[in-house]
């Protein structure tokens, strides 16, 4: 008899352990990007969001520009943007690291030693 009560408590263990990992419905459908409201996008299919998220990294760009060198010295200024607005750098050396000049909430657009 006690071999009988520990069979079916472990088959009803192994029920109720299968039961939980049971799926609960059809799986989630993937979500799709949203576009803008202004884009007219009839006749497009959708674009699953994992695309936009891969897509993201390549539209997250840095730039510089040339903005003047100094006078005497192997040195320049450029701009490039910090955050999501350009700003004044100098380059001091040819290869050299940038050291930012200006820390304006607006965008820099022109400088001249």
């Amino acid at each position: 008899m006690n071999r009988k009560r520990c069979f079916v408590s472990l088959l009803f263990s192994l029920s109720f352990a299968l039961a939980q990992n049971a799926p609960s419905g059809p799986p989630p459908a993937p979500q799709n990007f949203q576009p803008n409201s202004a884009l007219v996008v009839e006749g497009i299919p959708p674009v699953p969001a994992s695309i936009a998220q891969q897509a993201d990294r390549y539209t997250q760009v840095r730039a510089a520009a040339f903005l003047d060198w100094h006078p005497t010295k192997r040195e320049m200024l450029i701009n490039t943007r910090f955050g999501d607005v350009p700003q004044v750098h100098r380059v001091a050396a040819p290869g050299g690291a940038r050291t930012q000049l200006t820390f304006f909430p607006d965008r820099v657009t022109s400088a001249r030693y």
